[in-house]
């Protein structure tokens, strides 16, 4: 805990330690001052029993004041990785298919069509469709 404590203490400025400690002494302030002043026979004893239920559900949570902000920090942790993995794996491939498209648009629109019908045709002559043509025009006939 005396790592984590300086670690945090170096980054956010507060010593968590000290604070578990100064939350306990304000609570405990709180109930003194509470049964001192007579606060709790000036309001309704249903109120009361609420106000004091308040203060011993709230003394039970602050109990491991390191052990929530260690527990803030691993969820913030996590909603930060996540959100840099969503961000990474949708930008990078709609970057890599806009620029592809657009590239591929440009080179697309550059060239003319009638190029693009003889460059169609020699593929076709060059895979074999000139020995296959024959072919098909010598059984037609």
């Amino acid at each position: 805990m005396g790592l984590w404590n300086t670690l945090t203490r170096w980054v956010t400025g507060q010593d968590i330690a000290a604070e578990q400690t100064r939350a306990q002494q304000l609570d405990q302030s709180l109930i003194q001052y509470n049964e001192q002043s007579g606060y709790y026979d000036r309001i309704p004893p249903d109120m009361a029993a609420a106000a004091q239920q308040r203060i011993t559900d709230q003394q039970t949570e602050d109990t491991d004041l390191q052990g929530q902000v260690e527990d803030a920090f691993a969820a913030g942790a996590q909603q930060g990785l996540q959100n840099e993995v969503e961000f990474v794996t949708r930008t990078v491939p709609r970057a890599i298919s806009d620029t592809l498209n657009a590239v591929g648009g440009a080179v697309w629109r550059s060239i003319p069509w009638w190029v693009w019908l003889l460059a169609g045709v020699a593929l076709f002559l060059y895979a074999g469709g000139g020995v296959w043509l024959r072919g098909r025009l010598a059984r037609s006939s």
